[in-house]
């Protein structure tokens, strides 16, 4: 079974996660930021399954939604 999430580099210390096998009303852009005190989640996707274990954060974690779709506010419980 393929991964569930992807991981790309887009900048240093931001990394983008995707859902490559979701649907396109379930898919989000995920950034997260690595800060020098916390981490930034940007969007949480949609919480069908854990997100936080796919992601590398090493410290606190401030979590932003861009909105409040499902999108990007169904895993926000789960970070």
């Amino acid at each position: 079974m393929p991964d569930w999430f992807t991981h790309a580099t887009v900048a240093p210390g931001v990394t983008l996660v995707t859902r490559p096998f979701a649907s396109d009303l379930c898919r989000a852009n995920l950034r997260t930021v690595s800060g020098d005190v916390a981490d930034l989640q940007f969007d949480f996707g949609c919480g069908f399954k854990p997100l936080r274990p796919a992601l590398s954060l090493q410290q606190a974690v401030a979590a932003v939604a861009s909105d409040a779709h499902i999108d990007h506010i169904g895993g926000f419980a789960r970070i």
